[in-house]
């Protein structure tokens, strides 16, 4: 195998470069500080980095597809049709779970973190020292109470930030899907685990209730409708029956022609109202099994639980992206005082 011949490669080089590599080796001892007090650097600011424990909630949405309601259904509230929503649209539980409206709901819950109860707000401002970032100017800031419309601009405001903490462009909470199976994860990566798996579970928690409520809102309406409905018929049917009873009653028996008159009249109403309360009772069964049905069922699979595993950051990748750091600086600086020299 041919030698390479390393002063002749040395010696082709340019005037610039041949400097500089004789620069490199003069103040080699020079560029070994910068390497290692980098590397050092980076060690220590791994070893200072808290923990990321990452609580993840894994569940799929169970929703059924039903027909739409016609007959007598539609004869009593004009035409209501309860129609089937369609395929579980994913997208729109992952654009839920990052809306302002549902974070913003958890974070105005209570929990106890710390072996402190407070606001899950009020727990991210403490362990991110979120008061910390403020403007000049601005004052320091803790929720007090959940209603969200007398809080003042500076409320907003950290409510705003805590929330752009979860969802910004490296917020700490996440949600996907698997295409294949449908199954859906939530995960917050905090650096309190009691905080990760509590927010976790809560924001869970207000998700189910908005989808389960948007879903089957005009399903609830119907339902509700007929439901009173049925309540006034069968009040009605009983108070004809009752009014017949007091006529009968107050005659002893002793009949007119006339004193009869009322009470076939609230008899037939009666029979009539009960021919109708049968059909809106059994609109009421069909609604309500339309209801159930239409319901969608939010299932948990796997929740978090601790201890959690946390995200440890690496010493040794930062401790050798902190040596190749030195030495590149190094080599800049090196390169820089070199040019600089064959200008003048």
């Amino acid at each position: 195998m041919k030698k390479i011949n390393y002063l002749s490669y040395f010696n082709s080089l340019p005037k610039l470069y041949q400097v500089i590599i004789s620069d490199i080796f003069k103040l080699k001892w020079i560029v070994l500080f910068f390497c290692i007090a980098i590397g050092v650097a980076g060690y220590f600011y791994a070893k200072m980095k808290p923990f990321i424990y990452p609580a993840k909630l894994t569940f799929m949405v169970n929703e059924d597809e039903s027909s739409k309601l016609t007959g007598g259904l539609a004869v009593l509230l004009g035409r209501v049709g309860v129609g089937s929503s369609g395929k579980i649209n994913l997208d729109k539980m992952i654009e839920l779970s990052k809306s302002r409206n549902i974070i913003q709901s958890a974070l105005l819950a209570k929990v106890k973190v710390n072996e402190r109860t407070d606001y899950f707000v009020n727990h991210f401002i403490n362990i991110y020292e979120l008061n910390k970032t403020n403007k000049d100017g601005e004052e320091d800031v803790l929720f007090t109470h959940s209603n969200v419309d007398s809080f003042t601009i500076e409320e907003n405001r950290m409510l705003i930030k805590t929330y752009n903490l979860l969802t910004g462009e490296k917020g700490i909470l996440s949600t996907n899907y698997s295409e294949k199976s449908g199954i859906m994860e939530m995960a917050l990566n905090s650096i309190n685990e009691e905080l990760s798996i509590n927010f976790v579970d809560t924001l869970f928690q207000k998700l189910s209730e908005f989808y389960i409520s948007k879903s089957i809102e005009k399903e609830y309406k119907t339902y509700s409708i007929l439901k009173q409905k049925v309540s006034k018929l069968f009040a009605e049917m009983n108070q004809k029956e009752y009014s017949s009873a007091r006529i009968e009653d107050q005659t002893l028996g002793e009949w007119r022609k006339t004193d009869n008159v009322p009470v076939v009249l609230n008899r037939r109403d009666a029979n009539v109202l009960l021919m109708v309360y049968g059909e809106a009772l059994k609109n009421l069964e069909i609604a309500e099994f339309s209801l159930n049905s239409k319901t969608p069922t939010i299932q948990i699979i796997d929740s978090p639980i601790k201890p959690i595993k946390p995200i440890v950051t690496s010493k040794t990748i930062y401790t050798a992206v902190g040596f190749m750091a030195g030495l590149l600086l190094s080599l800049v600086f090196i390169f820089i005082k070199n040019v600089l020299n064959s200008i003048h």
